[in-house]
């Protein structure tokens, strides 16, 4: 019988021990969802050891083994007297799969990407760009993109002539794709081609990184409904801060209509 009782209780202890094991993880997994989802957006201090031990049932040990695994993984920062943070991403993910405005997805994650407008002028667009989109001049327009007073990007873009209507003055408070809207053209598609490669001094110099230090390059050229041409854009991404991202779909998912996002 004492044998028995033996056995119950090295189960008991097994199972109690598991539980715990998986309530830290339950844990770090809610936090984790929220940060990703941007309920839980960069700089927010989280809750206290001890709010969060209430929270979930659990003992402020299991808290701090949960808080190990998220400080491990790079999404909180704690700091002694201050608090737990949630941490700036050690790279920010721009989806290609979602036609939408450059870099408006940060937003949802809780991070304020700032852009600066160094140029806005009607001009001759270069060779290539004209060659892609069919008209020889255009509004040139210059932008670079800073992420907590950090630039990460910066971009270079041709847009279509109807925009020589629009002023420097909206140009630096609305994104390219709107100013677009405005004059009536929807960009309903777009081309995207993504490689790496050493900058080009004036590139290096606004990015504040060596020459010698490559680059991500995107090229979008984005395209109505009927296949006019839009606007042309060359985007060279800091590699240590960006990273581009894609969802590929099966013969089958290829033949939805694409997903559009309002602009």
């Amino acid at each position: 019988m004492q044998g028995k009782v033996g056995v119950a209780k090295a189960e008991a202890t097994s199972m109690s021990m598991a539980t715990g094991e998986l309530r830290y993880r339950v844990i770090a997994d809610d936090v984790q969802a929220r940060i990703k989802t941007g309920e839980l957006p960069v700089g927010h201090r989280l809750p206290s050891e001890k709010e969060l031990a209430l929270r979930f049932g659990v003992s402020r040990v299991t808290v701090r083994a949960a808080l190990a695994v998220l400080e491990r993984d790079g999404l909180i920062l704690r700091r002694a007297g201050a608090g737990t943070f949630v941490a700036p991403p050690k790279r920010m993910q721009q989806d290609l799969a979602v036609l939408e405005n450059l870099f408006s997805q940060f937003a949802q994650r809780g991070i304020q990407a700032i852009r600066r407008t160094l140029e806005y002028e009607w001009g001759a667009v270069d060779e290539l760009d004209a060659s892609a989109l069919g008209f020889s001049h255009g509004m040139r327009l210059r932008r670079l993109w800073l992420a907590q007073k950090r630039p990460f990007a910066y971009t270079e873009s041709s847009l279509h002539p109807d925009l020589r209507s629009v002023s420097r003055a909206e140009a630096e408070v609305t994104p390219a794709y709107a100013m677009l809207e405005q004059m009536g053209h929807h960009a309903a598609r777009a081309d995207f081609t993504v490689h790496a490669e050493k900058p080009q001094p004036h590139v290096a110099r606004v990015l504040r990184i060596d020459d010698g230090t490559p680059v991500l390059v995107m090229q979008r050229t984005s395209f109505t409904r009927t296949g006019e041409p839009l606007e042309r854009t060359t985007c060279y991404g800091r590699a240590d801060v960006l990273e581009f991202a894609f969802t590929a779909r099966d013969t089958e998912a290829r033949t939805a209509p694409p997903l559009l996002r309002p602009l």
